[in-house]
């Protein structure tokens, strides 16, 4: 038998004919999704057709649509080989996804751009095919994820040592010379307090931290630098593991370095910004003369305390710490605005007792999250569906703006954000501030001085400032924004902030005995805490689970789908165990995002523990990161 979300029986499962043998289905389903999605599309015989991806499905649409009499039918995608497939299924044209598709598909089609365009592909499938091009993936992880399972190596790292196997790759590649050695002597600042420091991080030493034997480590250091300076050792997206979190990802971009991976195909490359094309960007209403705050801001970003976090974002887990010392000063509101503080910051008991000594939290969301719960006041915010956005300055390769306009009118008694935010505004006497009456108004004024317009925004939903990619040039083009010019190993910023650029390694202690350290993550399926209510990502996903290793789930007594009770130092919680082999044994893990309390979102309701119920307050003391995955938890079987 085979468990399905309900959903999926509901709406996408029949059951295989008689007179159709398996083999047959697995062709007849994706024919099916093909041919589904171009009467979707309502073609006409002649209409012009873009497919972008000619894996399987790319080459399906290719072959229907050129059979059912549309006009002109062009791919696009970034293998050779499958462009040279679409071409022999009917393609008249395949274009290197690498280019610029759009006007390509324009000039091949009299000026005219395509009357539907059919996306096959995904970050997954452009993924598996620079693999499928030669591309080499090395994953890291203590829990195997599908990405490990698509990797060429894997390795099950100890958690938190993630540091010391940086090192130690660091360490092989100055000893071997395996750098590069044009770009470090350009552009590379503090070499020798770099060979010093790193010395005594070697391959063997790494291994009696890390797990990973000495041999694997000397190998990837090797192998990866003959391919420099197409090579990426990948920073991550979430930057809130451990205390180290700094020291960790500086690690990463001193490999870039020594890899020369900088402003290179194949490596990484600087957010280019209008003013590269003779542009400006969309105006921000924060860029008007505001008046200047007198007092610090609650989280002393910008004060002695943390003099280095990036002023933009801020560091929100020190809300609960401000309000409850009355550090740097008593807290008597709390405006939420897509952001929930009870399951977002760690040690959500510690954030109740915070919330609690306010006299009045208003919050702003499309949902019932439970900050609203928690709420005196909920101002309702339309869904992204249902209003138009402020312009989205999308800085790259190519820098652009990006708009998301409203498709549908809202459904009840809801308004986008920026206008729940000037009527605020103009309640409190500080409505000169919200130079608007409507969004498309908003839009407008930030457009003012860019040369484009609010129409110009109709064909794409972007506009770009330019055509090409723009690469700076590596001999003597970087730009880097440090007092030398240059990568500097021995950082100025961090050196007169009072922090060390190379302090020394701290050991990881195993955990003692019964206790694991608790990691968690996400899935595809859910976007942070916000969809789990939903009816559709719900029956997909609907509660999380309790990673833990096979090993320690029999010494524990502990069976697969069972009852387990989890506890740290801040709070408990029960959850189903998943028992398995594809976690580290020092290590549980579990989805972030679940165990809601919010009443009135009933699909997601108590369903599942939040992490952040179990995580402790702690953070990086350099960058101000929360240290998500460093809290000690037990776990037991529930009796009863």
């Amino acid at each position: 038998f085979v468990r399905l979300p309900a959903i999926n029986v509901a709406k996408g499962t029949w059951k295989i004919p008689d007179s159709v043998s398996f083999d047959e289905a697995t062709f007849v389903e994706p024919l099916g999704c093909v041919v589904r999605g171009q009467r979707r599309c309502s073609l006409s015989p002649g209409a012009s057709v873009l497919v972008i991806g000619s894996g399987i499905a790319g080459l399906l649409h290719v072959k229907l649509a050129t059979a059912t009499g549309m006009g002109h039918v062009c791919v696009s995608d970034i293998s050779a080989f499958r462009r040279q497939r679409a071409i022999d299924c009917g393609a008249a044209l395949a274009f290197d996804a690498a280019d610029d598709v759009a006007a390509l598909f324009r000039q091949s089609n009299n000026g005219r751009g395509a009357d539907a365009v059919i996306v096959c592909t995904s970050a997954v499938a452009a993924f598996t095919q620079a693999m499928e091009n030669g591309a080499q993936l090395t994953y890291i992880d203590p829990r195997v994820t599908i990405t490990a399972t698509k990797a060429h190596r894997y390795f099950m790292i100890r958690p938190g040592t993630d540091l010391a196997l940086n090192y130690a790759l660091i360490h092989v590649i100055l000893d071997e010379k395996l750098y590069d050695p044009e770009f470090v002597n350009r552009w590379v600042q503090g070499m020798p307090a770099l060979h010093d420091f790193i010395r005594p991080y070697s391959p063997e030493w790494a291994e009696q931290e890390t797990g990973i034997p000495a041999q694997e480590i000397v190998k990837l250091a090797r192998t990866v630098s003959k391919d420099k300076p197409a090579v990426v050792f990948h920073y991550g997206y979430r930057g809130a593991g451990h205390p180290n979190e700094v020291y960790f990802r500086r690690s990463l971009f001193i490999l870039n370095a020594l890899m020369g991976s900088i402003e290179t195909k194949g490596g990484l490359f600087f957010k280019k910004g209008p003013g590269e094309e003779g542009g400006k960007p969309a105006r921000k209403l924060t860029e008007q003369a505001l008046p200047k705050l007198e007092v610090p801001r609650f989280d002393k970003v910008g004060t002695p305390d943390f003099p280095l976090p990036d002023p933009n974002h801020g560091v929100g887990h020190r809300l609960p710490h401000a309000i409850l010392n009355e550090d740097p000063y008593p807290l008597k509101a709390l405006l939420a605005y897509r952001f929930d503080p009870l399951l977002s910051i760690a040690d959500s008991n510690l954030t109740k007792r915070a919330l609690d000594r306010l006299e009045l939290i208003v919050t702003i969301d499309i949902n019932y999250s439970d900050i609203a719960w928690y709420s005196d006041v909920i101002l309702p915010e339309s869904t992204y569906l249902e209003r138009t956005d402020c312009i989205q300055q999308a800085n790259g390769l190519k820098p652009q703006m990006l708009l998301r306009r409203q498709a549908v009118p809202p459904r009840y008694d809801t308004r986008p954000g920026a206008i729940i935010l000037k009527q605020l505004g103009e309640r409190l006497g500080i409505g000169q501030y919200f130079p608007y009456e409507t969004m498309e108004d908003l839009v407008r004024w930030q457009l003012e001085g860019t040369g484009f317009t609010l129409e110009d925004f109709d064909a794409k939903g972007f506009v770009a400032y330019g055509k090409r990619q723009i690469f700076w040039d590596r001999k003597d083009g970087l730009k880097f924004k440090t007092p030398s010019g240059k990568i500097e190993l021995v950082s100025s910023l961090m050196e007169s902030a009072g922090f060390p650029s190379f302090p020394p390694y701290t050991p990881q202690a195993a955990p003692p005995a019964g206790h694991f350290t608790l990691m968690t993550g996400r899935c595809a399926q859910h976007t942070h805490i916000s969809t789990q209510n939903n009816p559709y990502l719900n029956a997909l996903v609907p509660e999380n689970c309790l990673w833990i290793n096979d090993r320690e789930a029999a010494r524990l007594g502990i069976s697969d789908g069972a009852w387990v009770e989890v506890t740290s130092r801040c709070g408990s919680g029960r959850i189903k165990a998943k028992v398995t082999d594809l976690i580290h044994p020092q290590a549980v893990f579990m989805l972030h995002g679940f165990g809601h309390e919010a009443q009135a979102a009933g699909r997601s309701f108590s369903k599942g523990v939040a992490d952040s119920a179990l995580q402790e307050n702690i953070f990086d003391p350099v960058g101000g990161s929360p240290a998500y995955d460093h809290t000690l938890v037990t776990v037991k079987p529930v009796r009863n």
